[in-house]
């Protein structure tokens, strides 16, 4: 039986030969549906050797994989299996060239294999790896009850920013449509910046009262309930769930782990089919106002048709924007050379008067693109670094693995000593992290500062707070 630094170099020698296969394949004439089955067997030893050295699956690690795999590959995986289907948007293929899309899918699964690698050498230069639980760590009630504080003090500030901020575009997705919708003011400023606070303020309050099963499935059940209320009535379908999925795992470490039975795989599948099927159905009414909507329609075509198959393909759709990035870079612009980076950290300061516009317009990948593209556009992180760096970029997705792993090793290094405010730190990033796979770095350094640097702040003032009273 290998140790765990033996188990760590042992599937780090086969991912540096997987490494070179997709370089062959990369450099080579291959088929499309051979890059879709190579990236999708790629992604099972992925999560296979993640498991295999950590001793865990269900980690937000995994769910960053699934992520790249999924918005990267997802269109192309289902176009693989069941053909080309006039009835569904393809987008990838109607947009871009073939031979584009195949130079972008050979970039992807490089970046994919790369993230991976980057992770393992991570874990290759740690000692201990498995989480040992015979080793037992004091837990302080005084960090908890200041978590719980913080919590709380954040829920009070943000909920009535939250509600006006969901109610404005509930209304004007009724009335409009999702496209209208996302047209609305509160989408940016200071009533999304006070929407994040609030999510950050039940994770605090989830990670506070932990030890309180009762209370914390009771929130759980609010969060995800109202979570799927408002995918169903405005959208924003991809920051609910990575919000829902953190909960979970949150509820996974801290309160009760998933035991993998059969029952309890069942109850797993049951809930993603009607996950997919209420995707499903906000995809559908997305450019309708609910006055237009047939839900009977829907309900008999989300029997007979394959729902996972579209989701799969509606979200896989993120290769589109890195095929537009490959053919516009350097042909009608040059490259950025980590300019968007640089100048995304100007987003931490207020832009009073509009004096940063002209910067900032010029920081995201999808708005960059669409002065050559007329179309919606979603982003991609792995088009945000060719369009800095061109293929060299790739360095940049291993880097990102490294840095995905740290967190996540300091994640269950924070459970297991009982560090829950660094843990609260970790899970709010979380959420930051998991969207940037298919948005652009533009977005980090202000949801950083908002829901993770200010209730940090807020944390110290009350633990200063509660040091003095202890002294007098």
């Amino acid at each position: 039986m290998f140790t765990n630094r033996k188990r760590v170099f042992f599937t780090l020698f086969i991912q540096l030969n997987i490494l070179l296969l997709s370089v062959i394949i990369s450099v080579g004439f291959i088929d499309l549906r051979i890059i879709s089955w190579s990236a999708f067997l790629i992604l099972i030893w992925n999560i296979s050797s993640w498991w295999y050295v950590t001793n865990k699956i269900f980690t937000p690690y995994v769910f960053f994989l699934l992520a790249i795999y999924i918005f990267h590959f997802g269109q192309i995986f289902v176009w693989s299996i069941f053909g080309f289907d006039n009835a569904m948007e393809y987008i990838a293929f109607t947009r871009i060239s073939t031979d584009l899309l195949i130079l972008a899918s050979k970039f992807s699964l490089l970046g994919l294999v790369l993230f991976h690698l980057g992770a393992l050498l991570y874990l290759s230069v740690k000692k201990n790896i498995f989480i040992k639980k015979n080793k037992m760590f004091s837990i302080s009630e005084t960090n908890l009850k200041n978590i719980k504080i913080v919590g709380w003090i954040i829920f009070f500030l943000t909920i009535i920013p939250t509600m006006v901020y969901d109610l404005t575009l509930i209304r004007a997705s009724i009335s409009g449509g999702y496209l209208f919708a996302r047209g609305s003011d509160v989408q940016s400023g200071l009533w999304s910046d006070m929407a994040r606070l609030f999510k950050a303020s039940l994770i605090f309050l989830f990670v506070g009262y932990h030890k309180e099963q009762k209370k914390v499935k009771m929130l759980m059940n609010i969060i995800i309930v109202y979570s799927i209320i408002k995918m169903t009535l405005y959208g924003e379908r991809g920051f609910e769930l990575i919000f829902i999925f953190i909960l979970l795992w949150l509820h996974h470490t801290l309160v009760k782990p998933i035991n993998a039975n059969f029952k309890n795989i069942l109850k797993i599948f049951g809930l993603v089919i009607l996950l997919t099927i209420l995707m499903t159905f906000i995809v559908d009414i997305r450019t309708y106002s609910k006055s237009e909507l047939d839900l009977l329609s829907f309900f008999n075509a989300a029997i007979h048709d394959n729902p996972l198959k579209q989701q799969l393909a509606e979200f896989g759709s993120t290769i589109l924007t890195l095929g537009l990035a490959m053919d516009y870079i350097p042909e009608l612009m040059p490259h950025y050379n980590g300019k968007t980076y640089l100048y995304s950290l100007l987003t931490v300061f207020p832009n009073i008067g509009g004096f940063l516009t002209p910067i900032l317009a010029d920081i995201k990948t999808a708005i960059i693109l669409q002065r050559y593209y007329p179309g919606a556009l979603g982003g991609s992180y792995l088009a945000e670094l060719y369009m800095n760096f061109s293929w060299l970029g790739l360095v940049g997705s291993m880097l990102f693995g490294m840095a995905v792993a740290s967190i996540d090793y300091k994640s269950y290094q924070a459970i297991l000593k009982n560090k829950f405010i660094a843990l609260v730190m970790y899970a709010n990033l979380y959420t930051v992290l998991l969207w940037f796979v298919r948005s652009s770095f533009s977005e980090i350094p202000r949801k950083v500062e908002v829901i993770i640097i200010l209730p940090f702040f807020l944390y110290l003032i009350l633990k200063s707070i509660g040091k003095r009273k202890s002294k007098i």
